[in-house]
């Protein structure tokens, strides 16, 4: 495995641990059943903080790690605004 792959592997690791705690509270507090949108730092231990948005609702979760400072949208954009995004519908 190179280390690229094992370094996203260990960064989604990461979100998906620290999204536990926030989506069990949310879900909790939440009695329609569906989790609200959430956007904001999420403590990871060590006094250290990530910042997570988590949108919409359905299976299976899929987590985007966009790193270099850069957020989820560029999954969705494209330099031509008529081509395809990457994953339109997410």
């Amino acid at each position: 495995m190179s280390k690229r792959v094992a370094l996203v592997l260990g960064v989604a690791a990461v979100v998906l641990a620290a999204a536990a705690p926030a989506l069990a509270q949310s879900g909790s507090a939440n009695n329609s059943g569906h989790a609200k949108d959430f956007s904001g730092l999420v403590n990871i231990g060590g006094d250290r903080e990530m910042y997570m948005e988590c949108q919409g609702t359905g299976y299976p979760t899929v987590v985007f790690v966009s790193g270099a400072q850069d957020r989820a949208e560029t999954w969705s954009t494209t330099k031509d605004p008529s081509e395809q995004a990457v994953l339109p519908s997410i």
